[in-house]
């Protein structure tokens, strides 16, 4: 007899009203895979774009949606061990990443998942992994200075927010472009505050004052780079894409590499309080269309992520 689960599904691309809840086969893991009782995912841009058809998929409708995840190991595939080689256990919390992520039971390589470190809820552990590796790629991309003046476009943001902090616990002095209305939690990330919007050149200019930006760390596009070349950065970096980097000599990354050892080490500064990672709110799975909503046009302060069981 076959199992069925509650899955995200959309017969065709748009806006949130289009996703639904479905009954769907619970899959048997293969090898080197194991089945994760999923506790919980986050939300990314990326997912919106995807469902808008903004970031084309050829995969057949109706299709699934997701990437992080955390959950619970409840069935282990032959052969299943962790990137580490220890071996992968029913019962075990973990975190990581996989492919359709938005329902109640997910198969998952093995090698993509960590253990949930202890003081880490699931909610943050659900969400950690594709901010973590953007905003991984992004000093990968161009090392964080040994001292000096940084700036951080959208710095409350969670790639952002990331960057930042590394910045701060660097010693580094850390210029952040916000909303006015994140101008505290910027200052709370230990960020210097720059409003974003028409103007910026020259708040930025009188802000760097009489240091040199000596690195531009870019997770918003054009208007960060046109100010920052304005004031003179010396380097700059941006995951806007490839034809804004050229235009403003910009180094162009994407969230290519994943770093397993790394996902790990950031998920225990998580827990252990180091670093500063903000869930918003949490929606269960049958309130995904509001989820996707938050996510869109909510102007979340954190992750926003959905609770499968």
């Amino acid at each position: 007899m076959t199992t069925l689960q509650k899955a995200v599904v959309y017969d065709e691309v748009g806006a949130p009203s289009v996703l639904r809840i479905a009954e769907v086969p619970v899959a048997v893991p293969g090898e080197e895979r194991v089945l994760v009782q999923v506790r919980a995912v986050g939300l990314n841009p990326y997912d919106a774009k995807v469902l808008s058809g903004r970031a084309p998929r050829d995969a057949a409708f109706p299709r699934g949606i997701g990437g992080d995840v955390a959950g619970v190991v409840s069935a282990v595939g032959e052969g299943a061990v962790f990137a580490d080689g220890t071996t992968v256990q029913a019962g075990d919390a973990v975190l990581g990443w996989g492919v359709n992520t938005m329902r109640e039971y997910a198969v998952v390589r093995a090698a993509n998942l960590v253990r949930v470190p202890e003081g880490l809820s699931f909610a943050q552990a659900g969400s950690l992994a594709t901010p973590a590796f953007a905003a991984n790629a992004l000093v990968h991309a161009l090392a964080l200075p040994t001292s000096g003046t940084i700036l951080v476009s959208g710095a409350t943001g969670m790639v952002g927010s990331l960057v930042s902090q590394w910045g701060v616990r660097a010693g580094l002095r850390v210029l952040g472009t916000v909303s006015a209305r994140n101008f505290e939690r910027a200052r709370g990330l230990g960020v210097e505050p720059v409003e974003y919007g028409a103007g910026l050149a020259e708040r930025l200019r009188e802000a760097v004052g009489g240091d040199v930006l000596s690195a531009v760390y870019d997770t918003v596009g054009e208007e960060t780079l046109a100010a920052a070349t304005a004031v003179d950065a010396h380097a700059l970096v941006t995951i806007a894409g490839d034809e804004v980097a050229e235009r403003f000599g910009a180094i162009s990354t994407t969230t290519t590499t994943r770093d397993i050892g790394f996902l790990a080490s950031l998920a225990a500064d998580v827990a252990s309080g180091a670093i500063s990672y903000a869930v918003a709110s949490t929606f269960a799975l049958h309130d995904v269309v509001a989820a996707f909503e938050f996510l869109e046009f909510g102007h979340p302060q954190g992750k926003v992520v959905l609770e499968a069981s």
